[in-house]
């Protein structure tokens, strides 16, 4: 579960290995959704296996077995980017609601910074979207 989602995220198990960008296009595709997902689940879906190949990278058996070592890392590499981005998308979220929540304040100075910084925000924001997307 994901945020109340139901979510069937692919696994490292053993020798079983299912590559991650097909499992995720035939699982978003079909729809197999209890509720919507929205772009942030997915990216913590993303996330979370980023973080469970950082861990099973360290795991001696895999590091002992070249060829599963060599799978996991590609996809580890090749998630890598993703990962980034959604931090950086996470962040001009959180600036983009602490920018809105400066508007509503008291404080005449801070009020005009958040109303000037909104729309660069908003903009960065559209541009991230449109690039997850694409990488989605």
């Amino acid at each position: 579960m994901i945020n109340g989602y139901a979510v069937n995220l692919p696994k490292f198990y053993g020798s079983c290995y299912i590559n991650l960008f097909t499992a995720y296009n035939s699982f978003f595709q079909k729809g197999e959704i209890q509720r919507g997902i929205n772009m942030l689940d997915k990216l913590a879906a993303i996330k979370a296996r980023f973080d469970e190949l950082g861990i099973a990278l360290t795991n001696p058996e895999v590091v002992s077995d070249n060829k599963k070592y060599t799978l996991l890392s590609k996809e580890y590499r090749s998630l890598e980017k993703i990962v980034k981005i959604r931090s950086l998308y996470a962040k001009v979220l959180d600036d983009i609601d602490f920018n809105r929540e400066m508007i509503n304040s008291d404080d005449l100075e801070m009020r005009e910074l958040a109303k000037e910084e909104l729309p660069g925000l908003q903009e960065q924001k559209d541009k991230l979207e449109k690039q997850i997307r694409t990488m989605l």
